[in-house]
């Protein structure tokens, strides 16, 4: 069933993505230089148009509906899998980490979309101050006389010079000035609207001067007469492709005149030189550099210690005109944006009611048996709107496979599964708190890395750092991983647990072994550390404990490795010692073999001699016989 979508909002969207139809879409992956593939793509025509179909029915929202409930993120990354070529081997690298190559196109998607969001923003508030001004002309229309038609056609020239400046301004803000053009119509003739307001002069309404008709920022000119005429006019210079109903116009005025900006027409010159495959890759890699809040540590737990970099339009220089329209359409801009959706809530926390944790409260924590998570990585995220507030949470080496096998992504090793779920528990948690949260730093714990965070979170709550729920109205979930603490404290906390991590003391079926479990039981029931905080405990005690524990570890590994060299010797003895038995075994039945041969030879040579024995033997019987017959032929002769 073909989902009813009207044909120019989905050209809007696919113009937005610079997915423009009839024309060749490169692939949004990297290689392993870090470079784009751009390799044509061909299929899945069919499927990318149903995603973008869905993408526009979720950002629109007046459309009708479709079978789908899913978010725009994952809209998002649907279409990112069809935007990734399979005639190349892509292997995005950052930091030397490798990076999942879907959520990386997904935020050059959510990239574009902004870029887009903005030039429609300031199109629209100028458009509102423009119909503003209408307004106001037409309330004033007692003051408009045909004998000021002359200094109102100088003044509509002067304001169009004017203009010129704006506009230059207006792109200097935004690096993506072409994006917000595409959206706007055509340009009006002038005889066009001269008839149009030939019209309404006709039903007893005096033409409004030319001073007040002004145009909005950009190639197009646009005049705006009346209201009505904006409404029989083909194309609006606003796109309507994300909002739900006409913005609401205001008593708020714009300047007619500011400097003009030179640096901004040299700008726009260069940037039509360039070629737009050129324009695509630095907007995308520099809007990439800009929302990527995540670096990757170490198997050690070393940081990185990037921050996220600003959008390229905040960054943009702003001129002293351009402030004063910002400061002047206040009033416009609210009313501009009644109809479109809620803004981001303030961010607010609460304190816990629990108190700070004891030491005998965290042995418990320690005592508990795990039913999950080996090793693998503990985060840290923070919110730049809530300074020192912390999120510290661990990813699930169960998630990672899963995700690698839902992304199909190949497995070289573990170690990179772990660093790509911190990316991707960073974009859900974007997603899923409507907050910008920021990487900060990941340690990597090489056992029980969940029984890890909640022995962090207790030792937090026994130095008293405030544990804080999120109440954000669009955060369902109640989160009990937000800390009131510093940066500096947080890593110190993690890295002592880390430590503790390398001991290895958890078995295989989730129990500590026996050197801890008798550490926190004997404890416990003498209640050793009654009348001691959890604080003092953690930073005395404990770390104490942890250390001595590491020293004697270190020593056993030593005293092991020795044990070992020493058994490795006695086997190469014993192996050399019958090393020589078997030489010595050899060396015998070399001999018994000489023996049986010379046996067998001198059997030989008396069954030859005994042969030649019966030989003669025989020959003197057959010489006896022979004369036998002789003497008898004589005889026989002699009586014959």
């Amino acid at each position: 069933m073909r989902v009813p979508v009207h044909s120019r909002t989905l050209v809007e969207l696919q113009t937005a993505l610079e997915l423009v139809p009839d024309s060749n879409i490169y692939c949004l992956a990297f290689m392993a230089n870090n470079r784009k593939c751009d390799e044509i793509l061909g299929d899945p025509v069919r499927v990318r148009r149903g995603v973008l179909i869905k993408i526009a029915n979720e950002m629109t929202r007046n459309g009708p509906s479709i079978a789908s409930d899913r978010p725009l993120g994952e809209l998002l990354d649907d279409l990112a899998a069809t935007l990734i070529c399979k005639k190349k081997k892509h292997r995005l690298l950052k930091n030397g980490v490798q990076c999942v190559q879907v959520v990386h196109v997904a935020e050059i998607l959510r990239a574009r979309l902004d870029r887009f969001e903005e030039a429609r923003n300031t199109s629209r508030k100028i458009e509102a101050h423009i119909r503003s001004r209408i307004s106001a002309g037409r309330q004033g229309k007692g003051r408009a006389i045909s004998s000021d038609e002359s200094d109102g056609r100088s003044s509509e020239n002067e304001g169009h010079s004017d203009n010129n400046s704006n506009d230059d301004e207006l792109s200097e803000r935004d690096d993506e000035s072409t994006a917000a053009l595409a959206y706007r119509s055509r340009d009006i003739p002038h005889q066009q609207s001269a008839a149009k307001t030939g019209q309404h002069s006709s039903k007893s309404v005096e033409k409004t001067p030319n001073r007040i008709q002004q145009r909005a920022s950009g190639s197009g000119r646009h005049r705006y007469q009346s209201d009505e005429s904006d409404a029989s006019t083909p194309g609006t210079p606003v796109s309507r492709l994300f909002s739900t109903g006409r913005s609401k116009s205001s008593a708020a005025t714009v300047p007619t005149k500011g400097p003009s900006s030179s640096s901004s027409r040299s700008f726009l010159h260069k940037q039509r030189n360039e070629t737009p495959t050129k324009q695509r890759r630095a907007r995308d890699a520099t809007d990439v550099e800009s929302r990527s809040d995540a670096d990757y540590v170490d198997e050690e737990g070393d940081s990185d210690g990037s921050a996220s970099s600003s959008p390229s339009a905040s960054s943009s220089p702003s001129t002293s005109h351009s402030k004063a329209v910002k400061h002047e359409d206040s009033e416009s801009e609210a009313a501009a944006t009644e109809d479109d959706e809620p803004p981001t809530p303030t961010i607010a926390f609460e304190a816990s009611k629990s108190g700070p944790s004891t030491a005998n409260d965290i042995l418990r924590v320690m005592l508990s048996t795990i039913q999950k998570g080996s090793h693998s990585y503990v985060y840290c995220f923070s919110i730049p709107d809530a300074k020192g507030f912390l999120k510290i949470g661990y990813a699930g080496i169960n998630e990672v496979q899963k995700m690698a096998r839902e992304t199909g992504l190949p497995i070289p090793h573990s170690q990179y599964n772990k660093r790509a779920r911190l990316w991707e528990r960073l974009v859900e948690q974007r997603k899923r708190c409507k907050l910008d949260m920021q990487f900060e730093f990941a340690v990597y714990m090489p056992s029980a890395a969940h029984k890890m965070e909640r022995l962090i979170h207790a030792t937090l709550r026994a130095h008293n750092k405030t544990v804080t729920k999120c109440i954000n109205p669009k955060c369902k979930t109640q989160h009990e991983e937000w800390f009131k603490v510093s940066l500096r404290d947080a890593r110190y906390t993690v890295d002592e647990w880390k430590k503790f991590s390398k001991l290895m003391p958890f078995k295989t079926n989730g129990h500590l072994i026996e050197q801890w479990y008798d550490y926190a039981r004997d404890h416990l029931r003498k209640d050793t550390f009654a009348e001691m905080s959890g604080e003092v405990w953690f930073d005395k005690e404990w770390k104490r404990t942890v250390a001595q524990a590491g020293k004697d570890r270190r020593q056993q590994k030593r005293h092991e490795a020795r044990m070992e060299k020493v058994r490795m010797e006695q086997l190469e003895k014993e192996v050399e010692q019958a090393e020589e038995g078997v030489e010595q075994a050899e060396e015998d039945l070399d001999e018994k073999r000489r023996l049986v041969e010379k046996a067998e030879l001198h059997t030989a040579k008396v069954k030859l001699r005994n042969a030649r024995e019966e030989m003669s033997w025989a020959e003197k019987k057959l010489g006896e016989k022979k004369r036998q017959l002789e003497e008898k032929k004589k005889r026989r002769t002699t009586l014959g």
